[in-house]
C-alpha cells in the first residue's frame, strides 16, 4: 500500500474545517439550554412557593418547560450540524397526529385535571354530586389524571374531563 494512500485518509478537506466551530457552537447550545432549564426551573419553583400553588400544576409546567427547552436545543444543536430539519418536522408531525388520536382521552384529562387544579372549584374534603354522569362522594384526591371519591366506603374513579364537563354541586367541607 502506498504512503500517500494512508496519508490522504488523515487529512482534512477544505469543507471539514467548517465542522469545528460547528462542533463548538453546538456544545454551546446544549450547555445554554442546561443552564436555562436550571435557570427556568429554579424560577418556577420560587413563584410557585411565593403564590402557594397546587404542586401537581407546578410538576406539569416545569416538565413542560423542560420538553420545550431541550426541544428547541435539539432543534438548534440539529440545524447548526446542516441536518435537513423540514424533513426531520414531517415525520415529526405525521408521527404527532398518531399519537394525538391515541391519547386523545388521556391529554383531555390532563387538561381538564390542569383547569381544575388551577381554577380549584373544589378542594379535598368537599362533597360532589353530580345527575350526568352520575356520581357522588368525598373528594380523596385530585390528580393530573383523575379526581378519587369516597362513596359508601368505596372509592369512585372520574376521569377528570367527565369531572370538569360535567354540571356538579360541590358541598363545602366544614
Amino acid at each position: 500500500m502506498p504512503i500517500n494512500t494512508v496519508h490522504n485518509h488523515l487529512v482534512l478537506s477544505k469543507d471539514s474545517i467548517h465542522l469545528f466551530p460547528a462542533i463548538i457552537i453546538s456544545i454551546v447550545i446544549i450547555l445554554s439550554a442546561w443552564y436555562i432549564n436550571r435557570f427556568l426551573q429554579k424560577a418556577i419553583v420560587n413563584i410557585s412557593q411565593k403564590h402557594n400553588l397546587e404542586q401537581t400544576l407546578v410538576k406539569a409546567v416545569a416538565n413542560l418547560t423542560y420538553l420545550f427547552i431541550y426541544a428547541l436545543a435539539a432543534t438548534l444543536f440539529l440545524e447548526n450540524l446542516h441536518v435537513h430539519m423540514s424533513a426531520v418536522f414531517g415525520t415529526l408531525g405525521v408521527v404527532a397526529i398518531g399519537v394525538g388520536f391515541a391519547l386523545q382521552k388521556a391529554l383531555a384529562n390532563m387538561t381538564s385535571g390542569m383547569f381544575l387544579l388551577f381554577y380549584k372549584p373544589f378542594f379535598i374534603g368537599d362533597y360532589i354530586i353530580s345527575d350526568k354522569p352520575k356520581f357522588q362522594g368525598k373528594i380523596i384526591d385530585i390528580n393530573l389524571r383523575m379526581t378519587t371519591l369516597e362513596f359508601n366506603g368505596d372509592l369512585v374513579l372520574v376521569p377528570n374531563h367527565t369531572l370538569y364537563s360535567a354540571v356538579v354541586i360541590v358541598k363545602k367541607a366544614q
